[in-house]
């Protein structure tokens, strides 16, 4: 497999803003998806009880801009690597979005 450089043109191109949005629902499945169970993980996967939200979550929602960018920069997902992406988590996600 070769590798192509990246393209000076990239540079400083700029993507639309994205205003993700989900809802308790989502990250209640995200939550189940990600192996949370009944017996021990109610918190994230019970409305009653929350529900709170799996920090990694933020990853989805972030998924927007990631969207934009795919019909703009011609590039194969599969190759796409995550090795400098991380999350830096000031409060709790809260399980749906304030309202605009």
């Amino acid at each position: 497999m070769t590798r192509q450089p990246i393209s000076l043109d990239l540079v400083g191109l700029e993507f639309p803003t994205a205003a993700p949005t989900w809802s308790s629902k989502d990250t209640m499945l995200c939550a189940l998806g990600g192996g949370a169970r009944p017996a021990n993980d109610l918190d994230f996967i019970y409305e009653e009880r929350g529900p709170r939200v799996l920090p990694t979550y933020a990853l989805i929602p972030g998924g927007t801009a990631l969207a934009g960018m795919m019909g703009t920069v011609e590039m194969r997902l599969q190759m796409l690597s995550h090795g400098e992406q991380f999350i830096k988590l000031f409060r709790p996600l809260p399980s749906k979005p304030a309202s605009r």
